[in-house]
Order: structure tokens, then sequence, then C-alpha cells
């Protein structure tokens, strides 16, 4: 097939001898120029025939739920090297399509129990690790339901904390 008519064009004006030694040439661009503005074009070629095609870039792809809970589970692991001896014993996680007025998010929902000496530890443990999720560019909103000391007095027990996340500004939304 024949390159495209506004690149052969470009071409045809630009190279190719006229006489003997006389060259075309592109007044206004070097020849590093002229091969940038070609693979410009090109690149827009290949981007409408990927459009024509059905091959759209611009389709996002859904939020991963399995990325959102490796990420709260990062988080909750990192805790440990502060002291902090967690134990999950609910996690589910779920996608939710946004719609015109809301963006697409993750939702995870945990229960939580930080072991420590007293519910006071266990409650410094559950901030810190609070904050940091809090502090997260993909963090929306951060809510625990219950939290109560553990009967033995050694930590605190937290149901049904709900993590809203936007996973699309994590650094691979879709892995």
């Amino acid at each position: 097939d024949p390159p495209p008519p506004a690149i052969r064009q470009y071409t045809d004006s630009t190279t190719g001898e006229i006489e003997k030694n006389l060259y075309r040439d592109d007044e206004v661009r070097g020849r590093y120029e002229q091969m940038t503005y070609l693979r410009t074009k090109l690149k827009q070629e290949i981007e409408k025939l990927n459009k024509d095609l059905g091959h759209i870039r611009e389709m996002p792809q859904p939020q991963s739920a399995l990325k959102g809970v490796t990420h709260i589970l990062d988080i909750l692991d990192d805790t440990r090297a502060e002291g902090a001896r967690p134990s999950i014993r609910y996690i589910k996680a779920t996608y939710n399509r946004g719609s015109s007025s809301r963006n697409d998010e993750v939702n995870v929902v945990l229960n939580v129990t930080f072991f420590a000496e007293d519910p006071g530890t266990g409650t410094t443990h559950f901030e810190s690790f609070r904050r940091k999720i809090e502090a997260q560019p993909w963090h929306i909103k951060f809510d625990p339901v219950t939290t109560e000391p553990l009967e033995n007095g050694e930590g605190i027990s937290i149901e049904r904390i709900k993590i809203t996340m936007d996973v699309s500004k994590t650094e691979d939304p879709t892995s």
C-alpha cells in the first residue's frame, strides 16, 4: 500500500533530485526536524488506523480490586516494622463502576485485630495504619465501624473497616 497522502505529499515536495546535484529541501525544517515531523505524522496515521479498527486506547480498563487489596495489605504489613502484630480476620474488595458524576473506585472491607501488650498500644498501631492509608494518593475514605479492646486486654479488634480508593492513582492500576 502507498503511504498516506499527507506523508507522500510532504516527502515528494522535500526529497529527491530536481536536477543534477540540486535537491528538493524543506526550507522551514532541518533534517532532524523533518524526521521528527514525519514520525509525528506516522504516529497520527497509526492512531487513526487503530481507532478505525476499534483498537481504542482511550477506553480505560476497570480498576483492579486485587490491586486495591494488595496496596492495603502492603501497608498493613509495613506496620509490623513498628512492632504491630495485625491479624486479618475478614477481607473483601469490590470494584464499583463510576458514572458521569463519580469516578470508578474500589472498596475494601476488612476486620483486623491488632495484638499488643494492652489496648492503648493496639490503638496506636491501628492509628498508624490509618494515617498511612490516608496519606496515599489513591485514598478516598477510611471508615472503621467498631473498635473494641480484646477480652484478654492484649490489643484491639476493628470490625468492618471500609476503605474506598481510586486505584487509577497508583503506578499500575490494572495488574
